[in-house]
């Protein structure tokens, strides 16, 4: 009887572990009973390192390879689908502790769709060092789980070797759904802190289907920290979302059941009987999944735009021990009849109306609009994008330029990249292809200037001494590693405060132009703490200061919001009027580790006027358009124009969106400085509403040169 029942225990074991590997380790497309699982990341490392370390035939690695990329093609049906995602993560961590990542880490896997915020299709926190096997239901996103997909699975961390990821789609037939008909990623955030929600952000405009039946939105959010003191972590927000300004939604997300994840921890810190993992996070447990909030809009989003904003009040703000942090995203599904839903527009956007350096890549963001102007995602159609000077070049991979070029637009939208060589005002154009009826889109202008000094230029920071308030090294990342003149070199500060650096010259110089290299445009030696910074490190807020005569610093420069992109990663600053002086300071005030590779300065002898984060206002030569006097203003404002020979003027009034408010000047006008005054009125004479504005001036030379320059400004009634 004993040897019959181990007979059976036997058996039974067997068809266990044949499931368990069947249920683990299916081939890339599979059946499982009567569904089809795809694999799409198999046992596959995320680490932080040399990115391209693990990366294989079908896998590109990101961010030193924090982040996994793979695109694949995914089955396509036209019945209900159920689809599951699942995935094992794990830690590299080995009995005794070497090796591998020992620490609770944010992680993703994401959706990455052309024209639409990354979806998380999977979010989680890892384990202290453990192994955790997960799953969601994704079912609300089928219409963009079909044929050919792009998924990134991500995990925060700063260890090499960390974790390995297994992830599947599971596919299977289940005809009592009502299915979606579409699906939007909406918004993405890899951390949200306090700066950045105000009374009108972070809010998306949006565009629902007409005859939508059900419209769904899922909101995905955590809170963390950046230190050891809780910060957002073990302190409960009000999440609020809001639609059209309306509250809709307000909750805290709370989790008290992490101590049932005991067995994913096993390299928790501990007092006794409680580990650190059991305690109640903002939204989270160590090793567990983060499930969305799932609220039916129905009644709030009718078809047509809306805006919806999210709001993390309260988010800790950064002071001499830390910053909160919430990871958000969001995206909308819903299901009815997309039937005569379609583009009749092509509509064009630039970053902004800042004027670009020579050769640097711009983006140009590609539209398909319905009647009320906003995004259809769902339309398709191929453009030809172009302009008249053939220097200017278009490409949508960074990889092959021309000029015309076409491009293929899917989910409504696309973005192509521009570049010239030469400095010039160009105009592009873009207009639908291959008998297409959709309207031409109004065209742009992108401003290029050749910002870069020449061989010849002295770069007045090489003579003199340097010193900062910290140094991340004192032999490798020191002050003066900032004006070598270097990129292999940088200094690095990293002492959660505002950081300065200061530059003190030998005799007193003229000084009127700068140029910051930021994190992105250098690398480090291999070794060296930040090796891999990259652009998103750049500094964000930084005054640019000189000291006068009396022994006080004075602000030349204010940079607001300088991108976290390769935009910002060399930034350039000119004096309309140049400083004398013997001391210069780089105050970062919004620092997380101040990496600075050369700040340089120059006196250049035909200089442009400033050129500023957000507030661009650069042209090739003598032409200049001061700031407006008061800013902010709420009745009358006035600044000065600077013509430096009889020439055709134009200064005019845009909003945000690049449209046209107001004229103020359109003629002839002789050399000197003109005066002009805005009273806050649109062309209908009427108050605007408070916000930013843009002065822009063009200037027309008699030889036919054509110069562009841009101010920002405030209106408040």
């Amino acid at each position: 009887m004993k040897s019959l029942i181990r007979w059976f225990r036997y058996r039974f074991f067997l068809s266990g572990a044949m499931l368990f590997v069947l249920f683990f380790y299916p081939c890339t497309a599979s059946a499982l009973m009567d569904s089809t699982v795809v694999r799409i990341f198999d046992d596959q490392m995320i680490h932080f390192g040399d990115a391209a370390s693990y990366e294989t035939a079908d896998i590109k690695a990101e961010e030193g390879g924090r982040i996994i990329r793979r695109k694949i093609r995914l089955p396509s049906f036209s019945q209900p689908m159920r689809i599951k995602a699942r995935l094992l993560i794990y830690s590299t961590i080995q009995p005794g502790g070497s090796g591998g990542d020992p620490w609770d880490r944010a992680g993703s896997v994401l959706l990455s769709t052309p024209g639409m915020a990354h979806i998380e299709l999977l979010k989680f926190i890892t384990g202290f060092g453990g192994r955790s096997e997960l799953y969601e239901d994704v079912t609300s996103l089928s219409p963009l789980l079909q044929d050919s997909v792009v998924i990134r699975g991500f995990v925060d961390t700063w260890v090499s070797p960390a974790w390995k990821m297994t992830f599947d789609l599971i596919f299977k037939p289940d005809t009592t759904l009502q299915p979606a008909t579409w699906a939007n990623g909406i918004y993405y955030t890899w951390g949200m802190t306090a700066p950045d929600v105000t009374n009108d952000s972070p809010s998306v405009r949006i565009n629902i289907p007409p005859r939508g039946e059900r419209v769904v939105l899922n909101y995905f959010t955590s809170g963390h920290c950046t230190d050891g003191s809780g910060a957002d972590e073990f302190v409960s927000k009000d999440n609020v979302i809001f639609v059209d300004g309306i509250e809709v939604h307000r909750y805290k997300p709370w989790r008290t059941d992490c101590r049932q994840f005991r067995s994913v921890n096993p390299f928790s810190g501990r007092w006794g009987n409680t580990w650190s993992s059991d305690l109640s996070r903002s939204g989270w447990c160590p090793g567990d999944i983060v499930h969305p909030v799932q609220l039916d809009l129905s009644a709030s989003l009718a078809p047509g735009p809306h805006v919806i904003r999210f709001a993390v009040e309260n988010i800790r703000p950064q002071d001499n021990s830390g910053i909160g942090y919430w990871r958000v995203s969001s995206f909308l599904s819903g299901a009815g009849s997309l039937a005569g839903w379609s583009a009749d527009r092509i509509q064009l956007s630039l970053e902004n109306e800042k004027v670009h350096a020579t050769s640097t890549q711009v983006p140009l963001r590609i539209d398909l609009a319905d009647a009320s102007g906003f995004p259809v995602f769902l339309a398709t159609a191929e453009v030809l994008v172009s302009a008249e000077a053939d220097s200017l070049l278009f490409s949508s991979d960074g990889l092959v330029w021309s000029n015309p070029f076409l491009c293929t637009v899917a989910n409504g939208t696309a973005q192509v990249w521009m570049k010239s060589s030469l400095a010039d005002t160009f105009t592009v154009n873009v207009a639908a292809a291959n008998g297409s009826t959709l309207s031409p889109a109004a065209a742009v202008q992108v401003v290029y200037y050749d910002f870069e000094v020449k061989p010849g230029e002295t770069n007045l920071a090489r003579a003199g001494i340097a010193s900062a308030d910290c140094e991340c090294n004192k032999t490798t990342e020191n002050a003066r590693k900032a004006i070598d003149g270097l990129l292999s070199t940088k200094w690095c500060c990293n002492n959660g405060v505002p950081d300065w650096l200061t530059v003190t010259l030998p005799d007193s110089q003229l000084i009127n132009y700068f140029v910051i290299r930021h994190a992105g445009a250098g690398k480090a030696p291999a070794g060296d703490p930040g090796a891999d910074d990259n652009a998103g490190q750049n500094s964000q807020n930084f005054n640019i200061q000189v000291m006068d005569s009396t022994g006080a610093w004075t602000d030349a420069v204010q940079v607001l919001d300088n991108p976290a992109t390769d935009a910002g990663s060399v930034s350039y600053h000119a004096l309309a009027q140049a400083l004398r002086t013997d001391k210069i300071r780089l105050y970062l005030a919004r620092p997380d580790v101040s990496r600075i590779y050369e700040f340089e300065f120059y006196h250049r002898d035909a200089t442009p006027v400033s050129l500023q984060a957000g507030d661009e206002i650069v042209a090739p030569d003598s032409f200049t358009l001061s700031a407006n006097y008061p800013n902010p203003f709420n009745q009358r404002t006035q600044f000065q124009v600077f013509i430096p020979a009889f020439a055709r003027v134009q200064v005019s009034i845009l909003n945000q969106r690049g449209q046209l408010v107001a004229h103020l000047l359109d003629g002839a006008l002789p050399r000197g400085f003109h005066t002009l005054h805005w009273d806050g009125k649109n062309l209908q004479n009427q108050t605007v509403a408070s916000g930013v504005y843009y002065i822009n001036g063009r200037m027309t030379g008699p030889g036919g040169q054509r110069h562009m320059l841009v101010r920002a400004m405030s209106y408040i009634r």
